[in-house]
């Protein structure tokens, strides 16, 4: 399983570095096939549990309020990252959930 560091909330490869090994940032950040495999299969379960509901795929928007709505319940256990600012109860990114939703 491959890991990399991430570059900031979109999970992209931060290409400062040639390897984990070599981060001169103080508290860097990772992603790994691991965890996106993981979360691709929770996104295949979502989108099926859509179509047979509502004869649809889910739109993007819904996917992230979903993920939002799950995060919520660890803020006690899970903190945001470093360099990165808690938005609001609930909300899992710097993105305006609400704005996002129309709402």
């Amino acid at each position: 399983m491959g890991w990399w560091q991430i570059a900031g909330p979109s999970g992209g490869m931060d290409w400062s570095s040639r390897s984990i090994r070599d981060v001169a940032k103080p508290e860097p950040m990772y992603g790994g096939d691991g965890p996106a495999d993981s979360m691709s299969i929770a996104v295949d379960e979502i989108i099926s549990q859509f179509e047979e509901t509502w004869e649809r795929k889910p739109y993007l928007a819904e996917i992230r309020a979903t993920l939002s709505f799950v995060l919520g319940g660890y803020e006690e256990d899970l903190e945001e990252g470093p360099g990165f600012e808690k938005v609001k109860k609930g909300s899992s990114s710097k993105f305006d959930l609400d704005a996002e939703l129309g709402g």
